[in-house]
């Protein structure tokens, strides 16, 4: 009988003594650790007061709350991401429609003034340099004016 009192009573105490925490100095830095301190052993009561029940679904809440916050935003991002990934692609479809009409421009300018060259009519060669002088300028002016 007196086996068992003494082995519930060492079960008892072995959780508390392997709770105690010695907070030691060593070399100036503070150390928490299981074992008491070589030179200067002292006990401290750490506070370790648990939340009320209403403090503790206050802060669940909170966290809650902040988590629908963070997926808000995270949602946003996403959404302006994709949003500038659109505007990007539209830009760089409307880009490469300007580069090929102005491609364009060019060869037609090219070939009108080729076209000139070829005419044995002055008033026909002339109206073909006009052409192609309104083509280049035409070039000029939307392709290098607009940026």
């Amino acid at each position: 009988m007196k086996f068992i009192a003494v082995s519930v009573v060492l079960l008892a105490v072995s959780p508390a003594v392997s709770a105690q925490v010695f907070k030691c100095t060593v070399d100036g830095k503070t150390v928490y650790q299981s074992l008491p301190c070589a030179v200067e052993g002292g006990r401290v009561e750490l506070n370790t007061v648990t939340p009320s029940a209403e403090d503790a679904q206050l802060a669940r809440q909170r966290a809650e709350d902040d988590q629908r916050s963070v997926q808000r935003l995270e949602a946003e991002r996403q959404r302006n991401r994709e949003t500038a990934a659109a505007e990007r692609e539209i830009e760089a479809r409307e880009r490469a429609a300007r580069e090929r009409e102005c491609a364009r421009y060019a060869e037609e300018a090219v070939e009108k003034e080729n076209r000139a060259q070829e005419r044995y009519s002055r008033s026909l060669r002339e109206r073909d340099r006009k052409a192609a002088r309104a083509m280049r300028d035409r070039h000029f002016s939307e392709c290098f004016g607009s940026f």
